[in-house]
C-alpha cells in the first residue's frame, strides 16, 4: 500500500456529503471511508458529486456507536437530524432562519418520523472487520453521540491528524455531551483546537424580518489538528500532517514543517514523487517559502509604545532590535503564495492570506505612529 494515500473516514455519510473540505484537485492522494445506518442512503451517497476526484469511495451500511450491540435509531422528519438519541423536546419550539429554507421550527426536524433496532459497533470494530487502516482525516455528524464514539474508539483517534466533530452548547438530544465535555476529551487525547464554524442562531419565538437580531448558539463543528510534535515526526508523517495543516489553513504549522523538511529530509524531499496533486502542492509551497522575501510585524520590544510599559523593566532574554523595520513591498509582492494556493483549489485560503496582508500592512503603520 502507498504510504502517502491519506485515509479519510466520514461517520454519518447520508447524501454523500463531509465536512472536511478538500478541494477535487486534491483528492486523487485521499481514500474516503463513509459510514451510515440507514441502509436506504448509501446508494445515493455512493452516486453523489460531492464524492467526486477521490482515490477511492467505500461507503459502509455500519451504524458506529460507543459500543457493540443492538440499539435503536429513529429517522426524523428531517433525515440528517436522525440519530440513535432521542431528541429534546424541550427545544422544538426554537426557530432557525435558515437563508435556504426560511424559518425552521426544531420540532420540523427533530420529530421522530420512525425507529428500528440497529446492529452498532464502535469504530474501531469496524476498521477492524474490514482490515482497513486507521484513519488520518476522521470527521461525524451522528447527531449527539460523537462523544462516545471517540471516547471508546480512542486507539483510533489518537492515530489521527485531523478530527472534525459536530458539537452542541445546548442538549439538542437527551442525555448527549455538549461541547465542553467534546472538547476536553479530544485534549486528553492529544488534539488542539484550530476552528469553529457556528451555524444560524435559534430564537425562542419567530422574528419580523425587520426585527431581527442574534439568537441562541445552540450547535456548530469544531475542527481539531494533532498536537504539533514536529521535530519528533517521521517524514511521511511531516507531510501528511502539512496537508492537514494546508487545509485548516494553518500556515504557522507550514512554515515549522517547510523548515524541517530543509533541515533534516532535504534529500528525501527533494526525491519524493509527485504522484499525488497535495505532494506537488506541498513541494511548491515549501519552495516558495523558502525563497521568498520575508517582513514581520515589529516584536514587542521594538515597539514605541513598549516604553510606556514601565512595569516590564528589563528583560534580559529580548533579542536585540532590528537595525531596520522597514518593508521592501516591490519584493514582497512578488511572493506566489496566494497564486500557488488558487492554484490547487484553496482559493478561499488564498483570499485570508491576502486579507491578513493588507490588515498587517495596516497594523504596522499605526505601530509606526505611535
Amino acid at each position: 500500500m502507498d504510504n502517502y494515500i491519506v485515509n479519510y473516514h466520514h461517520i454519518g455519510g447520508r447524501g454523500g456529503k463531509f465536512p472536511i473540505n478538500i478541494p477535487e484537485c486534491l483528492r486523487d492522494g485521499v481514500n474516503l471511508t463513509m459510514y451510515d445506518a440507514d441502509n436506504s442512503c448509501i446508494e445515493e451517497a455512493i452516486k453523489s458529486d460531492f464524492v467526486k476526484g477521490f482515490n477511492k469511495v467505500e461507503v459502509l451500511p455500519f451504524c458506529i456507536s460507543g459500543i457493540d450491540g443492538i440499539e435503536e435509531f429513529t429517522i426524523t422528519k428531517q433525515p440528517h437530524a436522525s440519530s440513535l438519541l432521542k431528541a429534546n423536546k424541550e427545544l422544538y419550539k426554537f426557530v432557525r432562519n435558515s437563508p435556504k429554507f426560511g424559518a425552521m421550527r426544531l420540532k420540523e426536524i427533530l420529530e421522530p418520523r420512525k425507529s428500528f433496532k440497529v446492529e452498532s459497533m464502535k469504530l474501531s470494530s469496524a476498521v477492524k472487520k474490514m482490515g482497513i487502516p486507521y484513519p488520518e482525516f476522521i470527521s461525524l455528524d451522528t447527531q449527539g453521540t460523537e462523544y462516545d464514539i471517540i471516547k471508546f474508539s480512542s486507539n483510533v483517534f489518537q492515530n489521527a491528524i485531523f478530527i472534525n466533530t459536530e458539537i452542541s452548547f445546548m442538549e439538542m438530544y437527551k442525555s448527549q455531551k455538549n461541547f465542553p465535555e467534546l472538547h476536553n476529551l479530544l485534549m486528553s487525547l492529544g488534539f488542539v483546537l484550530v476552528d469553529l464554524k457556528i451555524y444560524d442562531p435559534h430564537h425562542s419565538c419567530l422574528t419580523p424580518i425587520d426585527f431581527e437580531a442574534k439568537g441562541f448558539l445552540l450547535d456548530g463543528e469544531a475542527f481539531y489538528l494533532k498536537k504539533p510534535e514536529i521535530s519528533k515526526w517521521s517524514f511521511v508523517m511531516l507531510i501528511k500532517y502539512c496537508f492537514a495543516a494546508l487545509i485548516s489553513e494553518q500556515t504557522h504549522l507550514c512554515i515549522q514543517i517547510f523548515e524541517r523538511l530543509n533541515e533534516k529530509y532535504s534529500t528525501e524531499f527533494k526525491d519524493l514523487s509527485e504522484r499525488f496533486e497535495y505532494i506537488k502542492l506541498i513541494k511548491e509551497l515549501c519552495a516558495e517559502y523558502l525563497g521568498s522575501y520575508k517582513a514581520y510585524l515589529p516584536l514587542f520590544h521594538e515597539s514605541n509604545i513598549y516604553k510606556s510599559y514601565s512595569q516590564l523593566g528589563s528583560i534580559k532574554d529580548l533579542k536585540p532590535k532590528r537595525k531596520s523595520l522597514k518593508i521592501n513591498g516591490i519584493a514582497m509582492n512578488k511572493n506566489q503564495y496566494s497564486k500557488i494556493l488558487i492554484k490547487y483549489g484553496l482559493s478561499i485560503f488564498a483570499e485570508n492570506i491576502a486579507n491578513h496582508k493588507k490588515l498587517n500592512i495596516r497594523n504596522l503603520e499605526k505601530i509606526y505612529k505611535q
